[in-house]
């Protein structure tokens, strides 16, 4: 097939402009199903049930500002390129919906009508089902499409007939019984500012009718290696096209199916749909069928065997970038089947992690595939760790490879709904970022915090380590049999050495490396890059929602400094002490907390997804740390109590902080102190029954243990639930007036055609001026100011409340074309403004 479509350029000069041939015949995998992560594996921190309404709704809450439209018609068979060979004839026409009952028709009645008016435009080889089957036997919270495309043969026949699958399907049809239930407003024709378009309908139904359509394509697209993914929205005669990837979703103007015209329109995409290749279904292409020798090699991995599906494995290719090219330009091939994570959020990076076996070598590594964003300020997650591991910093992975994904046409994989935000008709307010597919293999392995840790002692210490990792300390401080110092190092190291902040500490990102038995600080992916010099310009907001601090889910706006990396490593303490070590709490309760505490969020009409509030509570006194029920002697009672307090301070008395290096230093002493006082008590991790953090895998919290010598799950990049703002939160407001360097790729408009030339086709328009995002310093700080912190956290007792309010701040923020005064200042000294 010739290649219809611009394909954005390779990054670095030391790399092929092009992305390498995929290897000749080899057969893709087109299996309908990459399962989600078992539920040991999967520490889903959340607790609604999938397809509930509540669900739909979150859905809708963290996507909707990645919906574009309304886009012509027309575009969506041009997504489709037609192939190097003559399409065959498509059948004739054979009826329209104008035969159906009035508006408010019940939407069951719809299902034979479309059936019999769309399946002769289904290809042979594919299928188009029914499958709103009211005798479904799958729990409550399944996800039901009412209509499906599949293989043929792909499914049983049994399970075509039971329930809806969404896991193998190509194309979902999803159907309403009236024009009034679509939750999208076309541009009238007549209206002049259509900028003011509002193209989401408010309201109940409309909000929940798009979190369905999201859900569902999150889903499909969690459990099939896809770079996008295409469905159908029927509001009884009106339909719609919807085109989703990583970057947001595209929406067809509505056309009318109750003429020949919309039949037929619809009918050509079907048609064209199911005679593309698979690449141009969206299907990835560098995931390729395995052979038999391949499974059993892998099956005889024994401590892979909780990832092993015979099924399901299938090899991964890997492109080394740069100097990892140890194989003369050839690809790394890699054996994969169940993913330790998976994700289930439709916005974002839709990372997956995988146990891997490397086909040259035979050794057991760690696969991260992902979609990295693309801005002015992005690096690759496998440059920041060989940046790292170049100034000797201490805990972080060792990388095996890493590289984009090429897309089989001499590309690499990318998103291509950013094209169409600045388009006319589609008002130009949507901040939606590009992002390429990239896959990073690391060599360290090992379980992470939510399964290792059997002792409260071993928690806190191993995440020490990772807390370490961000400044450097003098390693002799730390006692040897303390494990924790490790994870700190990471922390500190990468600040004092490489001038970069990690952004998304949380209990997945924190792991145990059985070789050298310290805590490893991993999933750099947004590390940001600090210029002290010019202040904090941090363009967004970044993390795992549950673990970020709470002034940066209160105020979106305020730019990401290294205080709110060591708060989050409270959170992340408090998180596995309410889950694995405290017995006295009952289950309601733990539910309660994590819904309260950690999940809370609220939409705000001008800053979007906000949250914290009770986290800020949290900071104030010790009634939190109380409800854990753990006996004042408990070292994790110690821990939280002492931390709460620190924390609390750096949180109210923002102008009057510590430089970052002796906060670094006043959290590190703190932690030090109570991990060397032997008084304290060590409590044994337990295991809590009977608890559903995720209805879609009941006991989904992450407290399974692995016998010895098996490798438990490495959450590398855990995502949150579907409940929360996105799997890595990325407030992208700011990033369209951004202006990409060359470094980047390009990602050109993907619909520069070479044929077609009569059908409606698009140009990229540039995004013009563009502004630099940055933030003044904040003010400079006495020796005593340090000090008297210092005295305050030393006086601290078991005891103090420190029941106080929150200094009123002003009003500040990373905003285009200003220099804002940041509410977050920074010491002076050492540690310069970020």
């Amino acid at each position: 097939m010739a290649d219809p479509v611009s394909r954005p350029e390779y990054p670095g000069a030391s790399t092929p402009p092009h992305s390498p041939q995929l290897p000749q015949g080899r057969q893709p995998s087109l299996r309908g199903s990459t399962p989600i992560a078992k539920k040991e594996s999967s520490a889903r921190y959340g607790t609604e049930d999938p397809g509930s309404d509540a669900h739909y709704k979150r859905h809708e809450q963290e996507f909707r500002r990645y919906i574009v439209g309304p886009l012509p018609k027309h575009l969506f068979v041009n997504f489709l390129p037609k192939p190097s060979e003559p399409l065959p004839a498509r059948p004739p026409y054979v009826g329209n919906l104008s035969g159906l009952l009035g508006s408010g028709t019940d939407e069951k009645i719809l299902y034979p009508h479309i059936h019999k008016q769309v399946n002769p435009y289904v290809r042979p080889g594919f299928e188009l089902s029914i499958t709103d089957n009211p005798k479904d036997a799958r729990p409550k919270g399944s996800l039901h499409p009412d209509l499906m495309i599949y293989p043929q043969g792909a499914v049983p026949q049994k399970d075509l007939v039971a329930s809806a699958r969404l896991e193998y399907s190509e194309i979902y049809i999803e159907v309403k019984g009236s024009v009034s239930d679509d939750p999208f407003r076309d541009l009238n024709p007549h209206r002049q500012n259509r900028e003011s378009h509002q193209f989401l309908k408010e309201g109940g139904n409309h909000v929940k009718t798009r979190g369905q359509l999201i859900a569902y394509a999150a889903y499909a697209c969690e459990t099939q290696h896809r770079h996008c993914y295409f469905s159908v929205l029927i509001c009884h005669h009106k339909a719609r096209i919807i085109r989703w990837d990583r970057a947001g979703a595209l929406v067809s103007e509505s056309f009318d199916c109750s003429d020949a015209e919309g039949i037929e329109f619809l009918g050509d995409f079907i048609w064209r749909y199911t005679h593309a290749s698979p690449l141009d279904r969206g299907w990835d292409p560098t995931v390729l069928v395995s052979s038999e020798e391949d499974i059993e090699a892998f099956s005889k991995k024994t401590v892979l065997e909780p990832w092993y599906d015979p099924k399901y494995v299938v090899t991964l290719l890997v492109w080394p970038r740069g100097d990892d090219d140890q194989t003369n330009g050839e690809f790394h091939e890699y054996l994969v089947s169940r993913p330790v994570v998976s994700p289930i959020s439709m916005a974002g990076r839709g990372t997956r992690g995988f146990w891997a076996l490397s086909k040259k070598d035979g050794s057991i590594v760690f696969v991260k595939d992902t979609y990295r964003v693309i801005h002015r300020d992005s690096n690759c997650e496998g440059d920041t760790l060989k940046t790292l591991l170049h100034h000797n910093v201490q805990n972080i992975p060792e990388v095996h490879a890493h590289g984009d994904v090429p897309d089989g046409n001499h590309g690499f994989q990318h998103t291509w709904t950013q094209h169409y935000v600045d388009e006319y008709y589609c008002g130009g307010d949507s901040p939606i970022v590009p992002y390429v597919h990239y896959r990073l293999v690391s060599k360290t392995v090992g379980p992470s915090l939510a399964h290792a840790p059997q002792t409260s002692r071993e928690l806190i210490t191993y995440t020490q380590h990772a807390f370490q990792g961000l400044f450097r300390f003098d390693g002799s401080s730390c006692p040897n049999e303390l494990i924790l110092c490790s994870l700190v190092t990471a922390l500190s190291d990468a600040y004092t050495f490489c001038d970069l902040m990690h952004r998304d500490v949380s209990v997945g990102n924190i792991i145990i490396d059985r070789v050298t038995n310290k805590g490893v600080l991993i999933d750099w992916e947004m590390a940001y890059k600090v210029d002290r010099d010019i202040g904090a310009r941090t363009p967004y907001r970044s993390g795992t929602w549950q673990f970020m601090a709470n002034e940066l889910l209160r105020e979106p706006k305020t730019p990401h400094l290294p205080y709110h990396d060591i708060e989050s490593f409270f959170w992340v303490v408090f998180y596995a002490t309410v889950l694995w070590f405290a017995p006295k709490m009952d289950n309601e309760s733990v539910i309660e907390l994590i819904h309260d505490l950690f999940d809370y969020y609220r939409l705000d009409p001008r800053e979007g997804l906000t949250g914290g509030r009770l986290k800020h509570e949290a900071l104030l006194n010790d009634k939190r740390v109380a409800s854990t029920c753990l006996p004042p002697t408990s070292i994790l009672y110690a821990w939280l109590k002492k931390f709460r307090y620190l924390c609390f301070k750096l949180d109210t008395d923002i102008f009057d902080r510590p430089s970052v290096e002796e906060t670094f230093k006043i959290f590190n002493e703190a932690w030090q102190t109570i991990l060397e006082n032997r008084s304290f008590t060590n409590e044994n991790r337990f295991k809590r029954k009977a608890l559903t953090i995720n209805s879609r895998m009941p006991d989904a919290i992450p407290i399974a243990t692995r016998q010895s010598g098996s490798f438990p799950p490495r959450a590398d990049s855990i995502p949150p639930p579907t409940s929360l703002p996105t799997h890595r939160l990325i407030e992208a407001s700011d990033l369209r007036g951004i202006k990409y360097p060359s470094t980047a790729p390009v990602l050109s408009n993907p619909l520069k055609r070479q044929h077609e030339p009569d059908e409606y086709e698009l140009r990229s328009q540039d995004s013009g001026n563009r502004s630099e995002l940055s933030n003044d310093a904040g003010p400079s700080r006495s020796q005593a100011q340090t000090q008297s912190l210092r005295n305050t956290c030393s006086e601290h007792s078991a005891t103090d409340n420190c029941d106080r309010e929150t200094p009123t701040n002003g009003s500040g923020g990373v905003t285009v074309s200003s220099r804002p005064k940041s509410r977050m200042p920074m010491g002076k000294g050492k540690a310069r403004a970020l």
